[in-house]
């Protein structure tokens, strides 16, 4: 009887954590704070932007991922942003089995898109950078394949791309899966987001079709995650002092965004290493948002580890095994909370980053260090040696730095901020999204609710600036009291499932508690389960392992010998996790009284072009 009482009780505590785990997305009063977005003097009037949160983060995913809306009627899609690809693709539908089934969006479909296209192979589209695109039946098509064995290969199509910005869609050309292999196969991500320089990237088509202008902003954020990205010249939230460098145009690497990093430091002490191994190595210094940690070149990072080393240990840590007993990593014990930022910074030292044009960023410990898997107060370095293939600067080191890629001045500018709070700032208002998509939107943090005359978001004006609250209200509907109608009708259809679901599961708790409170003391008072009987506890479990959440590994950012891959030594991009039972195991496992002794591996991760 205490089997079965156990696995309903899990069940329901499932159902109520499930639908409790997101509250900020559906919250009636939206608390962010009003942005004050300085002038810009470069600012064209006639261009857009658009502003997309970022979901995932280091510690859960190993990615960031946005939320693109495709098509006609528009469909979401999670892809991974990538500044070191160029090719944007997702699942297709006539994939079928070829494409990996943990996938969250699904397969895109051009046959129930009113505006989808593929594209011809004569077509001035029929653009995939390098690798060059490919022919059949007189289809565009387009390959990727990876160092570690993984490819991403299908057709071209046009669709329309959903800004959220009020004015209409913008027609994209992107990569419609047919074949995936490898640790495309296997992520939940549905694709890749390509932001690289090539003509083939999202941004670089909008810019060809004048619709924004050629720059961006990216913000990581630190290990809760979240973050924004910020399609076309928005300007600079008030109170970001940002600091440029110039972007380098490689001839060897022209779809790189290239900078020239003079120097490395560790607690305020420069690293004692000539320049010339950040320049003069591989491919130089490159900034990389799809690459979850960093890598240095070997003689910087043997000094870089000496220094963080004798740092934590001489500030009382201790050194530990790495959450995976394959990997030799860099691991320390002894230290506070992730959330105690002072504490951190008390034991480990922090790192400098020195750039040309004497722009010197100074990064927080998390900024190379991620949190181990087993055990709290545990932490890995999250910079690696790359031999002599260059320095590449990927996503651990700008957590909670907005990185302003301004493109059409060649420069790149750094801002230490609150990238989560910014992300959920420039949230575009829920009432610009098609009504079949509100609830999606809504649930995952891509747009923001408001309630009786307090819109706090941010949204488009027609000079394609982003607006204070009150710009909002006036821009985007009539009258205040129709935007509240629109906005409470909304929030109600969306919250009323996932209330009826609670209320239901919050029920079941109850009388299962009764039930087994009732079975439980009627046991005991009858001898048959005491403290010290252990006839009916299931078998031994050592040597089982049970891991929590996923915990990330390496990222190299070697690609394939074509041209548009960083040529690093080992694998591309590599993410291996893993995975927690799924619920049927744990049933089974429950009724049988064992546990299986064999965690599923996972591996996480797309590779890159």
């Amino acid at each position: 009887m205490r089997g079965p009482i156990f696995v309903l009780l899990f069940i329901s505590l499932c159902a109520c954590t499930c639908l409790g785990s997101e509250p900020r997305q559906l919250r009636l009063k939206v608390t962010s704070r009003d942005i004050d977005w300085g002038p810009h003097p470069h600012r064209r009037l006639l261009l857009r932007n658009s502003s997309i949160p970022l979901h995932g983060a280091v510690k859960e995913f190993g990615y960031f991922f946005a939320n693109v809306y495709l098509g006609s009627p528009a469909r979401k899609f999670s892809v991974i942003v990538d500044t070191g690809s160029t090719m944007t693709y997702i699942p297709c539908a006539e994939c079928g089995s070829s494409c990996g089934p943990n996938h969250w969006g699904g397969s895109f479909d051009p046959r129930t898109s009113n505006t989808s296209e593929r594209i011809g192979c004569n077509s001035p589209k029929c653009i995939c950078g390098s690798p060059q695109c490919g022919c059949t039946a007189n289809t565009c098509t387009y390959t990727r394949s990876y160092a570690e064995h993984s490819s991403s290969s299908g057709l071209l199509v046009q669709d329309v791309m959903h800004l959220h910005d009020g004015s209409p869609p913008v027609p994209i050309t992107f990569g419609c899966e047919t074949r995936e292999t490898g640790e495309i196969y296997w992520q939940t991500a549905d694709g890749l987001l390509g932001m690289g320089r090539s003509p083939a990237s999202v941004l670089n088509q909008l810019v060809a079709a004048d619709q924004v202008a050629n720059t961006f902003s990216l913000c990581l954020g630190s290990v809760r995650g979240d973050g924004a990205l910020i399609l076309g010249d928005a300007g600079i939230p008030a109170g970001v002092d940002m600091q440029y460098t110039s972007l380098i145009t490689s001839s060897l690497h022209p779809y790189y965004y290239n900078v020239e990093l003079e120097g490395v430091g560790v607690g305020g002490r420069m690293l004692s290493v000539d320049q010339a191994e950040y320049s003069s190595r591989g491919y130089g210094t490159v900034l990389d948002s799809g690459t979850t940690f960093s890598y240095f070149p070997r003689r910087v990072y043997k000094a870089f580890i000496q220094a963080v080393t004798e740092a934590s240990l001489g500030a009382g840590l201790e050194k530990t095994t790495g959450p995976d007993s394959s990997v030799s990593d860099i691991c320390f014990e002894g230290a506070p909370e992730f959330a105690d930022a002072v504490g951190l910074s008390a034991v480990f030292p922090s790192l400098e980053l020195e750039f040309a044009g004497g722009v010197r960023l100074t990064l927080h410990p998390l900024n190379y260090l991620f949190v181990h898997t087993f055990g709290t107060g545990k932490y890995c370095v999250g910079i690696f040696d790359n031999g002599n293939s260059g320095t590449l600067l990927g996503g651990i080191v700008f957590r909670n730095v907005l990185v302003h890629y301004d493109v059409s001045s060649d420069r790149v500018g750094f801002g230490l901020t609150d990238c989560a709070a910014l992300g959920s700032d420039i949230r575009p208002p829920c009432s610009i999204f098609d009504p079949k998509n509100l609830e999606a939107a809504a649930t995952s943090g891509d747009c923001a609710l408001t309630d009786s005359g307090n819109a706090k978001s941010t949204g488009p004006l027609d000079d394609g600036s982003i607006s204070g609250p009150e710009e909002v209200r006036a821009a985007d509907s009539p009258t205040v009291g129709a935007d509240n109608a629109v906005s409470w009708r909304s929030t109600a259809a969306a919250l009323l499932p996932s209330l009826t679901l609670a209320l239901f599961g919050l029920g079941l708790m109850a009388v299962i508690g009764v039930v087994g409170a009732v079975v439980l003391l009627r046991r005991r008072a009858e001898g048959v389960w005491g403290e010290d009987d252990t006839s009916e506890r299931s078998a031994d479990t050592s040597g089982w392992r049970w891991t929590q959440g996923w915990q990330p590994r390496r990222w190299f950012g070697a690609r394939d010998a074509s041209g548009e891959g960083l040529p690093l030594h080992g694998t591309s991009k590599q993410r291996s996790s893993h995975k927690a039972p799924t619920l049927p195991v744990i049933l089974e496992a429950a009724s049988s009284g064992e546990l299986p002794r064999a965690v599923p591996l996972a591996v996480l991760g797309p590779s890159r072009d």
